[in-house]
């Protein structure tokens, strides 16, 4: 057992198997893989990588489990001291190292583009069930099989790791409907849309490292009053009253983060453009990669052919690469909800690109509350906070096209 030091989390301690699991090749291919695309573009800070997101990811994820299997907690759930306790906790650390594998690249930037509504939670499942975390995964089962604990230690991880709805996707061969109340929680502690500790990571990383103050909010409240409770044979993850505010905290961090971050247009711009390059020049080299070749390839391979193509200009993609490497693009990033529908119609004959990006967000607040005189209501009861979910449709305007679309106006 070791420390590594992190700037969000402080120590994080690593433990048995877990250390492997870092050392391996597909872990060690997240310290250049960078968390937010091109951002550092435009937020010069924004340089953190998906290696140090993972380890935040399992210190949340820690931290939670911890939390809902104290010892008043449901009898569903775990003992501390007892051996279930202790494989569920590790179940829940190494699949949080392992949630990310599986990204491109620049992590979302190309993913619709060259992975399609698969996106890179295939590549994650492949990576789980390679040579290369196999042994790490066997070695546990031994110890489990020693102690005479029926378990699937494989199956587990890619359950909790990627999702029932996802797998059901990726892996039909997998049988999703296998998923124990137990094991729906922890995927939910790790991928869940409201309290995921992958969220909860990424927002606070992300607004550390870029300067934004909108990410920031009390996350140790939220997980001191995170809660399981039974409901109609299920488990479900609630938060006490208390914690209300640090709920609200969360809603509008994201809010904000997507303003200001992952929906802001010049980051928009500079994406759009390693889109289309990795699209270009990528593509075939993704689609009959191997294992082996998919973790060879990282932000260094495209930054080196950016590099490249950026000084010829007769090749295809130097437009992009340009656009890129000395930060001369002559595109702009425009909303299509601020066009009326009949002249957008217009403007699609100009074959525009055209991206409809999902907001990352609930329409309504919508969990269960424990009261302090300890009855279960609906979150919406005791919060007005909403932030309205959609869809944004932008759409990426060359200086050609520009005058065009001026006169369509």
């Amino acid at each position: 057992m070791y420390k590594i030091y992190d700037s969000l989390h402080r120590f994080i301690q690593i433990e048995k198997y877990e250390e492997d699991l870092l050392q391996s090749r597909p872990f060690q291919r997240l310290r250049y893989i960078h968390q937010l695309g091109l951002t550092f573009l435009v937020y010069p800070g924004g340089t953190h990588k998906r290696f140090e997101h993972s380890l935040g990811v399992m210190e949340i994820a820690t931290r939670m489990y911890d939390q809902i299997t104290k010892e008043d907690a449901p009898s569903q759930m775990p003992k501390k001291g007892s051996f279930t306790h202790y494989y569920y906790r590790k179940i829940v650390r190494l699949a949080a190292l392992c949630h990310d594998l599986g990204h491109l690249p620049f992590s979302h930037v190309a993913e619709k583009t060259l992975l399609g509504s698969e996106g890179h939670e295939k590549w994650t499942y492949r990576l789980i069930n390679s040579h290369y975390l196999v042994p790490i995964w066997s070695s546990f089962q031994e110890e489990c099989d020693a102690a005479s604990f029926s378990c699937n230690v494989l199956e587990d991880i890619c359950k909790v790791a990627i999702g029932r709805s996802k797998l059901k996707q990726i892996a039909p061969e997998m049988n999703v409907t296998s998923f124990t109340p137990i094991i729906k929680i922890l995927s939910n502690v790790i991928t869940g849309d409201f309290f995921g500790a992958d969220r909860i990571d990424y927002l606070l990383r992300d607004a550390k490292y870029t300067g934004l103050a909108y990410g920031l909010f009390d996350y140790h409240q939220l997980i001191e009053m995170l809660r399981v409770i039974p409901r109609n044979n299920e488990l479900e993850l609630a938060m006490h009253e208390n914690g209300m505010d640090s709920c609200a905290s969360l809603l509008l961090s994201r809010h904000f983060m997507h303003k200001r971050i992952y929906q802001y247009e010049g980051v928009k711009i500079y994406n759009f453009h390693l889109s289309r390059f990795m699209g270009e020049n990528f593509r075939k080299e993704i689609q009959g990669a191997t294992v082996d070749d998919y973790i060879s390839l990282t932000d260094n391979e495209v930054l080196a052919l950016i590099n490249r193509i950026s000084k010829d200009p007769t090749h295809k993609s130097s437009e992009d690469a340009r656009a890129i490497y000395f930060k001369d693009s002559t595109y702009k990033a425009v909303l299509a909800e601020t066009i009326p529908a009949e002249k957008l119609k217009k403007m699609q004959k100009l074959h525009l690109s055209i991206e409809e990006q999902a907001i990352d967000q609930e329409s309504e607040v919508s969990f269960p509350v424990i009261r302090k005189n300890g009855t279960v209501v609906n979150s919406r009861e005791v919060t007005e906070i909403e932030i309205p979910s959609n869809t944004k449709t932008w759409i990426y305007i060359s200086a050609k096209q520009e005058k065009e679309m001026q006169n369509i106006l």
